[in-house]
């Protein structure tokens, strides 16, 4: 699936998504990424080593604890799978919010938020 375009400089925008991967833009510059990684509106980190919900360690969540975010979107791939809270629980003892849900509709509501200049991350599993 494609994504309207948007015009004007957004940081990062994801801007498709299909079985396996997912597109991002920064400026007028696409990449395609075919691996789990992390993305906030102005950063990006890849590779991001979780290829499932049931992988996803505590220590997986501390470089996004570092990022400082209000809020992380988990997507966890083409379905939706949640994570434990033992497994959530460097997001809780920073006082971060997380909204699980499957890859596609956190890429949106990624967009979304990030239009708004909200301090979001998303997380995208990518299988």
């Amino acid at each position: 699936m494609k994504f309207s375009e948007q015009k004007g400089d957004l940081g990062y925008r994801i801007v498709g998504y299909g079985s396996g991967w997912l597109e991002l833009q920064q400026g007028g510059e696409r990449q395609r990424i075919t691996e789990s990684f992390v993305i906030t509106p102005d950063q990006l980190l890849l590779p991001w080593p979780v290829a499932t919900v049931a992988a996803l360690q505590p220590d997986h969540l501390i470089p996004i604890v570092a990022l400082e975010p209000a809020l992380l979107l988990l997507g966890s791939g083409e379905r939706l799978h949640f994570p434990t809270a033992a497994q959530l629980a460097p997001l809780l003892q920073a006082g971060i919010g997380c909204e699980v849900m499957d890859s596609a509709a956190a890429c949106r509501t990624f967009n979304l938020l990030a239009a708004e200049g909200r301090a979001v991350a998303a997380a995208l599993l990518v299988a």
